[in-house]
């Protein structure tokens, strides 16, 4: 092809991430009004803008607890937002769940808390909301905190 091949220097908040444990850096995506591309980071998102060659890495509030692992990046269906699940153990706690969901348009952060020993799937439920599916039934968590029980297993 005729395209133009470019190295991309990592910066050191991504590099020290990548370094620790079996982490990847995977395209999550794209931002919708500019040429930035979107990384996930195990733990955090970075944003490169190509133009200018410059990077903006995200880490979510509490990246730094111990014993988290995640699921996979998902995005919204307006493509302003990506979320996820975290579920964490500190050292003698037992284990929490919370969606991480952050926000392309501010780059700020909104942390759902779902509680101790969640299992369950969650999906987008329009733009503002998470439909999650439990062993006790769906529900919807808006990212305004607000919680609404859609079916109740008896």
């Amino acid at each position: 092809g005729t395209g133009a091949r470019r190295r991309i220097v990592l910066p050191p908040e991504v590099t020290t991430r990548l370094t620790t444990g079996e982490r990847s850096l995977r395209v999550v995506g794209f931002t919708r009004h500019g040429a930035q591309l979107l990384f996930g980071v195990d733990d955090a998102l970075a944003l490169y803008d190509p133009v200018r060659d410059t990077w903006q890495v995200q880490p979510p509030p509490g990246h730094s607890v111990l014993g988290a692992s995640s699921g996979e990046w998902t995005v919204s269906p307006d493509g302003t937002r990506l979320m996820r699940m975290q579920v964490f153990q500190a050292r003698g706690s037992p284990s929490k769940a919370q969606v991480l969901v952050f926000d392309l348009h501010t780059v700020q952060w909104t942390v759902l808390t779902l509680g101790k020993h969640w299992h369950g799937e969650m999906t987008w439920y329009g733009n503002e909301h998470v439909l999650l599916t439990t062993d006790w039934g769906v529900s919807t968590l808006g990212l305004d905190g607000s919680r609404e029980v859609l079916w109740p297993r008896e």
